[in-house]
């Protein structure tokens, strides 16, 4: 059971756990509606510790943990399906077409985000203009500051003082952070965005211009520190960053990956900047959502806690659970579309009480098509 702990940070990780996963049983009360709700979890990554607290009320049961040979997952599904109201299994892309047909719902867990610069500056949307002017104001009573920096030495202390702290905050262990070697390999063909404060570097950014596309390739904040967050250093990145491009003549800035979560705090403020959402072409996993019944309201509160982005007909598609009764209004569709559109979504899969089938519904220039 510890094999994948006592590997986790060496070169062996990354082939064992194309076959082996972690598999985590938890039960306990679903958010809100507190209906009692049974999980099993199957992944090596942040998935499980991440969503838990997303879809559970308090504190959850692990029941059981395991680590399981991948093939031997579909069966288990097969026959436990039965006694679990959902399956989530996080796979390496080569076991695709084993389970093929089996699930309900695939997710790639992360989607690319990408600013337009010439749509920016043609948007009249009062969420990304008051991002910009919370920015702006954060900036001037905080007296940030950036430079463009290509030297060596503050290229070392970005990446240990701001970059490493806040990855490992947020990652946890090294099977997910950039090593030195890889991202000074990458440091002729990029720049560091340093935010500074009175003048002290508090913040930063390692950006990579190719073919008039600024890529946000890794960013950090002093010693991950929260207090700094807090008083918007990230945003000031953002901000400065794309300010950058404007002055370049940049066309698009790409911030990377984010979790396919639409209540993702990292998701939510980059859609607030202007991001459009692309598929992750960097995935090399899928998030499969297992369940049966196939639309309970078990379902459909699971989905109202966690909408998730998944890949249907080809096209990114929101995945949600309402509240609501049968009849979608017209103001429910607006707020639909306040809450979940961004340039890039085909759509919207709505899991409605008291319908036996999903509700679907595409967008097209911002609004539902008729």
């Amino acid at each position: 059971m510890k094999i994948l702990e006592k590997v986790r940070n060496s070169t062996v990780y990354e082939k064992v756990s194309r076959h082996f996963r972690y598999a985590t049983l938890v039960e306990g009360f679903l958010k809100k509606e507190h209906y009692p709700f049974r999980c099993l979890f199957v992944d090596n990554t942040l998935l499980t510790r991440y969503l838990v607290p997303m879809i559970f009320e308090g504190e959850p049961r692990i029941v059981k943990k395991w680590m399981a040979w991948i093939p031997s997952i579909k069966k288990l599904i097969k026959d436990q399906l039965s006694d679990l109201d959902m399956c989530i299994a996080d796979l390496p892309l080569q076991w695709e077409a084993e389970f093929q047909g089996t699930y309900r719902y695939k997710s790639h867990g992360w989607v690319r985000q990408v600013i337009d610069i010439a749509e920016l500056g043609r948007s009249d949307k009062k969420v990304i203009k008051n991002t910009f002017k919370e920015a702006e104001r954060r900036i001037r009573k905080n007296d940030f500051s950036y430079a463009i920096i290509h030297k060596l030495e503050e290229f070392k202390n970005f990446y240990y003082k701001m970059y490493l702290p806040l990855a490992k905050k947020r990652f946890g262990h090294l099977s997910l952070i950039q090593s030195y070697e890889d991202m000074e390999r990458m440091l002729s063909e990029g720049h560091l965005l340093q935010v500074m404060q009175d003048g002290k570097v508090i913040a930063g950014a390692f950006n990579i211009v190719r073919d008039e596309v600024l890529i946000g390739h890794r960013l950090g904040v002093l010693d991950g520190r929260e207090d700094l967050m807090k008083i918007g250093a990230q945003s000031a990145i953002y901000y400065f960053t794309i300010r950058y491009a404007q002055d370049q003549n940049i066309k698009k800035v790409d911030l990377s990956e984010s979790r396919a979560f639409f209540k993702d705090g990292v998701y939510s403020h980059k859609r607030d900047w202007g991001a459009s959402v692309y598929p992750c072409d960097k995935s090399r996993a899928s998030v499969y959502f297992f369940f049966n019944p196939p639309y309970s309201e078990k379902m459909i509160s699971f989905f109202r806690n966690a909408p998730v982005i998944i890949h249907a007909k080809a096209a990114l598609t929101g995945l949600v659970g309402l509240d609501v009764g049968t009849e979608l209004l017209d103001e429910t569709k607006k707020d639909l579309v306040r809450r979940f559109y961004s340039p890039g979504m085909q759509g919207l899969i709505l899991l409605v009480p008291h319908l036996k089938n999903p509700v679907e519904l595409s967008f097209e220039n911002g609004q539902f098509t008729s």
